[in-house]
């Protein structure tokens, strides 16, 4: 027969785990946005490389946080990768359809809006329209207005 205070002491493990888990994730995303700053220092492309692994480690730790999806949708966008672009701007939508750069972003991609309507908000002022700005422009301003949201 299992005991409550085993069932409990199984729990208190499972949250250390979790907790362990979620620190790793973090460890891992702040690397790739080491790699992501260093590429919109320098422009090479292999810097994106490194951040897209640091993404995907990110990802192991805590499947359902939507930012790596958003960075390597990106990614895959300056690329040109449009089809990996898609599937991971439709995963990021998946865990957070209301966050401002998945809608963004998707709309750059794919010139949609979300399948989620979004309640009416303030346009920001400090938003800067990217229109047909090269890529390594939309970058910049891409990562510094998703840096801006934390």
């Amino acid at each position: 027969m299992i005991y409550l205070s085993e069932l409990k002491k199984a729990s208190e493990k499972s949250h250390i785990r979790d907790d362990q888990m979620a620190e790793m994730a973090k460890k891992e995303y702040e690397k790739a946005l080491a790699h992501l700053n260093k590429f919109q220092q320098t422009n090479e492309f292999e810097e994106l490389s490194l951040a897209a692994g640091f993404l995907f480690e990110s990802i192991k730790y805590k499947r359902k946080q939507v930012e790596p999806y958003i960075w390597l949708s990106y990614i895959f966008h300056v690329n040109d990768n449009e089809e990996m672009a898609v599937k991971y701007i439709r995963l990021a939508e998946v865990f957070d359809p209301s966050h401002p750069k998945v809608r963004e972003l998707k709309k750059m991609i794919l010139g949609e809006d979300s399948l989620t309507p979004e309640p009416e908000k303030p346009v920001r002022k400090h938003y800067t329209p990217v229109g047909d700005l090269p890529r390594a422009q939309k970058f910049k301003i891409f990562f510094n207005e998703t840096l801006r949201l934390k």
